[in-house]
């Protein structure tokens, strides 16, 4: 499947060793790869450059490389990641798509980094959603009403897009999961309750509204728009 006609990726690892396998992953596109070796470098190039996607290595994603993930449009996998619980949470919720942990062989990396593509490319072909006088920007990122909002990171765009589409505007805690991180069983519910506690704060300050987002105890999330 192609997953667009042209990809461009930025890589973040000390090497830049896996160049040549990502290259082979992608035969039926036009390949592009920037490769640096420091968070820094990474974000100097993105303040004049656009990516399909973010290859991060683990290594050099500490407090700074995950704060760094914030300020990427473009879904970001964390390779060759330590093995520990809080790491990897942090790095879900600072924004990561997705992450492998310990060494990666080249051809898993591709794998994943190719299925996080055409996962971009299918949602934004829905770019944006109506949701009472707001709009959700899936594409751009962005929650907000006439011209002012906030910024998302890539799992707030995929929780709130859930619940966009949803009849009703209601998910339920396995949907979301399966929506955000791919499967109903690859994060814990209290997991999924810290991202919608982020998603809670950003959409109650930008839409004015604090209990747009409600809890259906013991159930899952709704978008409420009874007061409208």
């Amino acid at each position: 499947m192609s997953v667009q006609n042209a990809v461009r990726l930025l890589l973040i690892e000390t090497t830049g060793g896996r160049v040549d396998t990502l290259a082979a992953a992608f035969p039926d596109e036009t390949l592009e790869i920037e490769h640096v070796t420091s968070v820094e470098a990474a974000r100097a190039l993105l303040q004049s450059r656009d990516f399909s996607a973010v290859l991060l290595e683990g290594s050099l994603a500490g407090p700074e490389g995950f704060s760094f993930i914030r300020e990427i449009d473009a879904p970001v996998l964390l390779a060759s990641l330590p093995a520990n619980y809080e790491l990897i949470m942090s790095a879900y919720v600072a924004g990561a798509a997705d992450f492998i942990c310990g060494a990666a062989s080249d051809i898993e990396l591709a794998a994943r980094l190719r299925y996080l593509l055409e996962r971009r490319h299918d949602t934004a072909a829905r770019r944006r959603y109506r949701i009472g006088p707001y709009e959700l920007d899936v594409e751009l990122r962005h929650w907000g009403l006439d011209g002012t909002g906030t910024h998302l990171t890539h799992h707030e765009t995929q929780f709130l897009a859930a619940l966009a589409e949803s009849p009703k505007h209601f998910c339920t805690y396995a949907d979301l999961i399966t929506r955000v991180w791919g499967s109903p069983t690859a994060v814990e519910t209290q997991n999924l309750r810290v991202l919608a506690g982020h998603v809670r704060k950003k959409i109650a300050l930008a839409s004015q509204q604090p209990d747009l987002l409600r809890t259906v105890t013991g159930v899952g999330y709704k978008l409420s728009l009874d007061d409208q």
